[in-house]
C-alpha cells in the first residue's frame, strides 16, 4: 500500500510542477512576443524622431539636438533604463512639436507628413504598451504564485519589467 501511495504522491507532483513550468514557458513567450512587437515600435519612432530632429535642426538647434540625445542612445537593453530613454524622447519630441507650432516649419509637408507618422506610431505605440504590460503583469503573477513559484525559482524564470 505505501509503495503506492508514495508513486501517487510522486505522479501528482511531476503533473504540478510540468505543468506549471509548461504555463511559464507560455506566458513568458507571449511576454517576449509583445515585447518584440513594442520593440519594433520604439525603434521606429525613434527612427522617425532622428528624421524630424534632422528637418527641425536649422530652426530650433536646441530641441533637435535633445531628440537626436535620445534616439541616439546606443544601450537597448530592457531595462528601467531604455525605458527612462524611451520616455525621455517622447517628452523631447514633444517639445520639438510644440516649439515648431508657430514656425514656418509647420508648412513643410516633409515635416507634417512626418509628424502624422509620429502621431499615428504614438497610438500604436500605446496599445502595444498595453499589451505588453498585460502580457508580462500575467507572466510576473505566475512566477510569484505558488506552486509556480517554485518551479520558477528552480528553472530560473524571472520577472519582466513593465512599462
Amino acid at each position: 500500500m505505501m509503495p503506492y501511495l508514495l508513486l501517487a504522491l510522486v505522479l501528482v507532483l511531476s503533473i504540478v510542477f510540468i505543468s506549471s513550468h509548461n504555463e511559464l514557458v507560455l506566458l513568458r513567450n507571449r511576454a517576449d512576443e509583445a515585447f518584440s512587437q513594442l520593440d519594433v515600435y520604439l525603434k521606429t519612432r525613434s527612427t522617425l524622431a532622428v528624421d524630424a530632429a534632422k528637418l527641425a535642426k536649422p530652426f530650433f538647434e536646441k530641441e533637435s539636438s535633445d531628440v537626436l540625445a535620445f534616439a541616439n542612445a546606443k544601450d537597448k537593453s530592457v531595462d528601467l533604463n531604455r525605458l527612462d530613454r524611451e520616455e525621455s524622447l517622447r517628452l523631447a519630441l514633444g517639445k520639438l512639436f510644440i516649439a515648431c507650432e508657430g514656425s514656418e516649419l509647420k508648412e513643410n509637408a516633409e515635416f507634417c507628413a512626418l509628424s502624422e507618422r509620429l502621431e499615428s506610431l504614438d497610438l500604436s505605440l500605446k496599445e502595444a504598451v498595453r499589451f505588453y504590460d498585460s502580457a508580462a503583469r500575467a507572466y510576473n503573477i505566475k512566477v510569484e504564485s505558488f506552486p509556480a513559484s517554485l518551479v520558477a525559482s528552480l528553472c530560473k524564470f524571472e520577472r519582466k519589467p513593465v512599462f
